[in-house]
């Protein structure tokens, strides 16, 4: 998810696991709700506007935070 949002797709996702961090609460199904999914799916592909990349996840957060870990630990 991390990778299609960077890239700028549109995303559609249950909200099982850690997706709910990642995916937009528009974007998101219930688990197991298959017809809710599908109808999200021709919503996205009829209107595919992709959602940001949530800034926590971004290149530089990401390596900020690695840096971080690796200064505490020295």
């Amino acid at each position: 998810m991390l990778h299609a949002l960077a890239l700028g797709k549109p995303v559609v996702a249950t909200a099982g696991g850690g997706l709910a961090e990642v995916v937009p609460a528009r974007r998101l199904v219930p688990v197991g709700d298959a017809d809710a999914l599908a109808q999200r799916v021709i919503e996205a592909l009829d209107h595919p506007s992709p959602a940001p990349l949530p800034e926590q996840f971004t290149a530089s957060a990401m390596a900020a935070g690695v840096l971080a870990v690796y200064r505490s630990l020295v």
